[in-house]
């Protein structure tokens, strides 16, 4: 995948193609540019779904009335394709691409941030909890790639609320998985300065990437 020129969020669709070519899930689904577009994909996945109009710098999509959830219903999807589109030209801060993303929705798990920073002494990868936790704690880990699962556990302990994922009945196989397939990306492609999954869900079982957000390195 050409990452040149991507921008931040007009980019999501890209970029969630990316991280699937290392393995991390995200819910099924696809970018929609028409109403008809909307519906088609909504039935293929099925219902319920979300819809997220694809913006650029605009963080808090579901406060500024850019990310509806739980639609159940075809005249539901054409009206939120209209309400998300309308709230994008209001709400952000740059341009947005005409684009909504369509996902089945998915229950409920573990919120947590993971993601990759390049810098001068390396790439640093990034694990905390998300969600009232991060508005709250703050807390992060850091590690230099590549990062082995010895060292996601390193990672977890470290946070002041590791025991949350803990004790909590998630899947830190399929953490540490998602933590390795990020430190091989952001090694393999020095064109990207940084990449942010915010959420990921944790289950029981599995992981999903709800939102991801791509920095391109300056000048790319």
């Amino acid at each position: 995948m050409e990452v040149k020129g991507m921008r931040e969020a007009l980019g999501e669709e890209e970029v969630r193609a990316l991280i699937a070519r290392y393995g991390i899930p995200s819910p099924e689904g696809g970018v929609a540019r028409s109403e008809e577009e909307a519906v088609a994909m909504a039935r293929r996945v099925g219902y319920p779904v979300a819809l997220k109009a694809l913006t650029q710098g605009l963080r808090g999509c579901r406060r500024n009335g850019c990310l509806l959830l739980d639609i159940g219903s075809e005249d539901g999807v054409r009206e939120g394709y209209r309400k998300v589109l309308e709230a994008a030209e209001v709400a952000s801060t740059g341009a947005h691409s005409g684009g909504v993303l369509v996902q089945r929705m998915v229950p409920q798990g573990r919120e947590v941030r993971v993601g990759f920073i390049r810098g001068e002494f390396g790439l640093a990868v990034t694990l905390g909890l998300s969600g009232l936790f991060t508005d709250v704690l703050g807390d992060t880990a850091y590690k230099t790639a590549p990062v082995s699962r010895d060292g996601v556990l390193e990672m977890v302990e470290g946070l002041k609320n590791g025991e949350i994922l803990l004790e909590g009945g998630c899947d830190l196989e399929a953490l540490a998985g998602v933590v390795d397939a990020l430190s091989r990306l952001g090694l393999e492609r020095p064109e990207i300065l940084g990449l942010e999954i915010d959420p990921l869900f944790l289950y029981p079982e599995g992981a999903l990437a709800l939102r991801v957000r791509l920095t391109p390195a300056p000048g790319v």
